[in-house]
């Protein structure tokens, strides 16, 4: 092999441990923060906000979040005032309380008056 080559061969070599290290570190600090991001969650008390707010996030209308509170799609509560609170919890990914909270909707809407 030409001197060129060699060093071409040592420097892929290099470039490819490097990388394998980088990933390592990602992966290390990747788990380190799902860890803090679960300990972040458990220990959040429950976050409740208004429509107006809960559309700005969406980016929809105000309008839109209370059709959708009235057709049981979206979980509201009068604990906080008149004004109806909307537990941010139902939409975070694997909750509980969204699958209780469903199932009440559909048991209503089930129910023969």
């Amino acid at each position: 092999m030409s001197k060129k080559r060699i060093e071409l061969c040592v420097i892929k070599v290099k470039s490819s441990m490097y990388i394998e290290e980088r990933l390592e570190q990602l992966e290390l600090q990747n788990k380190e923060l799902r860890e803090k991001l679960e300990d972040l969650m458990s220990k959040q008390k429950e976050r409740f906000v208004t429509a107006k707010e809960l559309s700005e996030i969406m980016n929809c209308s105000v309008n839109n979040i209370y059709v959708k509170i009235r057709s049981g799609e979206i979980f509201a509560t009068d604990k906080l005032g008149s004004i109806p609170r909307i537990p941010m919890s139902q939409f975070y990914e694997n909750n509980p309380k969204e699958k209780n909270e469903k199932k009440k909707v559909q048991e209503k809407k089930e129910k023969p008056k």
